[in-house]
């Protein structure tokens, strides 16, 4: 009758809510210039503004997407559909990374915490933040509640590279 098992701990975090909003809003903007440059036969216009709105939108879904985080897996999910997921078992390192890798070490530009099938050196690390953002490792900005979300599921070591003071 009732399931008194153990609760499932399952949490949830959008990937770059500040991104997202920008980028949405952009594309928003950019599709109604398009529609509207169409609408008084402004043709090249109006296709290069929608082309521009397009990429703001795949930006946009890239941000908005949220990262589901599992005792048994985390994975990335942006309408109800999964894009991607790695199994808590195959992930070989998880850390927080600044993305400001250049100037004063006190500045560490936007923070991300990320999830990744292999162990990496700093030299690879650095690599991964010049091309951010990864495309085969998940991640999502950081901040003290996702960090202590990510702690709680994570037994290993979290790496910090660049990531300045962790509270």
């Amino acid at each position: 009758m009732f399931d008194l098992g153990v609760q499932v701990m399952k949490t949830t975090f959008m990937v770059n809510t500040f991104n997202f909003i920008v980028s949405a809003v952009t594309a928003a903007a950019l599709f109604a210039i398009a529609f509207g440059g169409m609408a008084i036969s402004r043709w090249m216009a109006g296709f290069l503004f929608l082309v521009l709105g397009i990429i703001f939108l795949v930006v946009a879904v890239m941000n908005g997407s949220v990262i589901r985080i599992t005792p048994e897996k985390v994975e990335r999910v942006f309408l109800g559909r999964t894009i991607s997921s790695m199994m808590m078992k195959d992930i070989k390192e998880v850390g927080v990374v600044g993305t400001k890798v250049f100037g004063d070490p006190r500045k560490t530009g936007t923070r991300y915490i990320y999830f990744s099938k292999r162990h990496m050196n700093d030299k690879e690390r650095f690599a991964m933040c010049l091309a951010w953002p990864p495309a085969k490792e998940l991640y999502m900005t950081w901040n003290s509640k996702r960090y202590l979300a990510v702690q709680s599921v994570w037994s290993n070591e979290i790496v910090e590279y660049g990531a300045g003071e962790i509270d």
